[in-house]
């Protein structure tokens, strides 16, 4: 808690201190643009371009001290949508190494996971490979899939417990049906779990979230991407317009920045602690980052 809590007010005053040193910066620039560029317009936008450049080079500067050691120990498995980026898969993976995380595994998940339209195939997988003695929902095939994933690739520190034979059996039936796909090793037994989305608003949205609540009964979930997936039909939205499960799971909105990937290991490093939190700048974020656990907590 000591940990989250210096990092928390040691962010709060850097995050000051940009600001402040962004408005004063972009009002010395003010003068100068004018003399060079005629129309007010686009003298606007390149003060907003020349912003976001000093923030995200100021972000990129500070980034190492303020999650150095923020998730050591922490066993994160990344998920990641089927229109995840590229930049922001890579960002998420340096934050994670810089904050002491060891990356449990990387799953990607298909398509056919999340359509509506293959609702069977997902339930006749998940009953051909549900370990015995594993209580599976009677919502939809998607809450069924989440809690048999969840099962097996999150640790428990109470209830069900997986066989390493049904956790082969599991994910090799998700894996053999085109459901999802590894990259890299076997994944671990995860404590966390961070879901990495893009901003496409394709109607799998609200799967993305189901699939993330699960993971909540058995770790830590944050779920985070770019500012577009808190707009609606967004995944973040999702989670976000849901109240059962903005009580339990927090959310980065604008996480394929360097700000927002700070945001994104220090709302790890707050699910971890017990606590949770909405960030960003899109609609239902509570403020940029963590402030201080105590008023995170449900």
């Amino acid at each position: 808690m000591v940990r989250l809590r210096h990092r928390l007010t040691v962010l709060a005053a850097v995050l000051l201190a940009l600001a402040v040193g962004i408005l004063v910066g972009s009002t010395a620039l003010v003068p100068a643009a004018h003399s060079t560029v005629s129309s007010p317009a686009t003298t606007s936008d390149q003060l907003l371009v020349l912003r976001q450049a000093a923030a995200d080079d100021f972000a990129r500067d500070v980034a190492p001290a303020l999650v150095h050691g923020a998730l050591s120990g922490v066993l994160v498995l990344v998920v990641m949508t089927p229109d995840v980026s590229t930049g922001l898969e890579s960002g998420a993976l340096r934050e994670l190494a810089a904050a002491g995380a060891t990356v449990a595994g990387q799953v990607r998940l298909r398509a056919d996971l999340l359509d509506a339209s293959s609702a069977q195939t997902v339930d006749d997988v998940v009953a051909a490979v549900v370990p015995a003695g594993l209580k599976l929902p009677v919502t939809s095939a998607v809450d069924r899939a989440g809690v048999e994933l969840a099962s097996v690739l999150l640790t428990a520190k109470k209830g069900f417990v997986a066989t390493p034979e049904a956790r082969q059996r599991v994910l090799g039936g998700f894996v053999g049906a085109d459901l999802l796909a590894f990259e890299g090793p076997d994944p671990l037994p995860a404590t966390a779990v961070l879901v990495l989305t893009g901003g496409v608003r394709d109607g799998r949205s609200a799967a993305v979230a189901a699939l993330a609540g699960a993971f909540r009964q058995r770790g830590g979930v944050v779920v985070a991407g770019p500012a577009s997936a808190s707009l609606p039909d967004g995944a973040v939205a999702a989670v976000r317009s849901d109240s059962s499960l903005r009580g339990r799971l927090s959310t980065v909105d604008g996480a394929d920045g360097p700000a927002g990937l700070i945001a994104v290991v220090l709302a790890l490093a707050e699910q971890d602690e017990g606590g949770v939190g909405q960030y960003g700048s899109g609609a239902g974020a509570q403020s940029a980052a963590p402030r201080n656990s105590r008023n995170s907590r449900p």
